[in-house]
């Protein structure tokens, strides 16, 4: 009667789900701090017209530098943070998908609604965490090397905010998943068809109009010399609207 039943709930969860935070921060951290820091320290530079070696000032080419390669690894990123985040789910509900589990947690008198929002929130916080903290250590080598302005920080917020929302969003499908279903296999199923139901029914879309509207100028790229059916996808023209690619054009401008 004197035991905080959700701080009880809301520690075990940080404990059972350091590892899979410590993976987002790694890969946090070789984006956002190993990339920056081998540019922002570095001393020398070769002249790429003479081949003669000088001394580098980062001022000279940067008012801020918070990463980079994002034009190639961009969508390996973006993967790498949906699958995490349904891992994060998986490892943070799947004592629901178990009877002795569930008999133990709902000994303790706390209500299912407690229980759930406490270990919802230690996965968040986790995952905000492993985010945050690289991303700040990267804004911190900024304003030692180049000083602080209102574009750095923007710019670090974007990235905090659009790698967490990525994370949480199938983080938060997964554990909506894992509340309805009765085993893991069947969580994790779930899981991936759901976060991948948005890039399947445009794809779908994008089938039907190359096949059942002729002569439209869809996916048609028109040039000089004539056309060609390899335009752009619909992917492409509407981003946002699927998690595997609605980060990958800001990640990359």
């Amino acid at each position: 009667s004197f035991k905080n039943n959700f701080g009880f709930a809301y520690r075990t969860g940080l404990k059972s789900n350091i590892a899979v935070a410590l993976i987002q921060l790694f890969i946090g951290a070789m984006a956002f701090v190993y990339i920056p820091a081998k540019v922002l320290f570095k001393k020398v530079s070769t002249d790429s017209l003479t081949g003669r070696i000088a001394s580098y000032n980062v001022k000279n080419d940067y008012s801020f530098y918070l990463t980079d390669n994002m034009q190639y690894l961009r969508y390996l990123f973006v993967a790498a943070f949906l699958i995490l985040g349904i891992i994060m789910g998986i490892v943070t509900f799947k004592f629901m998908t178990g009877k002795k589990t569930m008999n133990v947690y709902y000994s303790l008198g706390i209500k299912r609604t407690h229980l759930f929002t406490a270990k919802y929130l230690s996965g968040l916080t986790l995952m905000a965490a492993a985010i945050f903290l690289p991303i700040l250590t990267d804004v911190i080598m900024n304003a030692v090397k180049l000083g602080m302005s209102s574009k750095l920080l923007l710019s670090a917020l974007f990235y905090f905010l659009g790698i967490f929302s990525l994370s949480a969003l199938s983080y938060s499908l997964t554990a909506m998943v894992f509340s309805a279903v009765g085993t893991v296999f069947e969580g994790v199923v779930f899981s991936g068809i759901i976060v991948s139901m948005p890039a399947i029914i445009l794809y779908c879309v994008q089938s039907f109009i190359m096949k059942l509207v002729p002569g439209s100028p869809f996916g048609v790229v028109f040039s000089l010399s004539g056309y060609s059916g390899s335009g752009e996808s619909i992917f492409h023209k509407i981003p946002w609207c699927t998690p595997f690619t609605y980060l990958s054009k800001g990640l990359y401008q």
